[in-house]
């Protein structure tokens, strides 16, 4: 048994274009700094988790995990949900 399955290659070949992507054009137009690189991060993070969504990196296990997450605790995850809805494309 082991946790990769054929469902994720599509977001890990999308995501690794991005980044890949946006490492060659960072490192082409810009001078790496500390600051720089938190920029960077601080864009292509949350880019990178839209991408992810929309290849299908999050499937019914996932979301199952996060509904019993929010029985057990007792939270309303309701916003965050609803931001995963809209990434997924539901």
């Amino acid at each position: 048994m082991h946790p990769f399955t054929a469902s994720l290659l599509k977001p890990a070949l999308a995501g690794s274009v991005l980044l890949g992507g946006a490492a060659a054009l960072a490192l082409g137009l810009f001078t790496v700094t500390p600051i720089g690189l938190v920029v960077w991060c601080a864009v292509l993070g949350p880019l990178y988790l839209v991408v992810a969504f929309r290849f299908g990196a999050v499937d019914e296990e996932e979301v199952m995990l996060v509904l019993s997450v929010e029985e057990r605790f007792g939270v309303d995850l309701g916003p965050l949900k609803r931001i995963g809805l809209r990434l997924m494309g539901e």
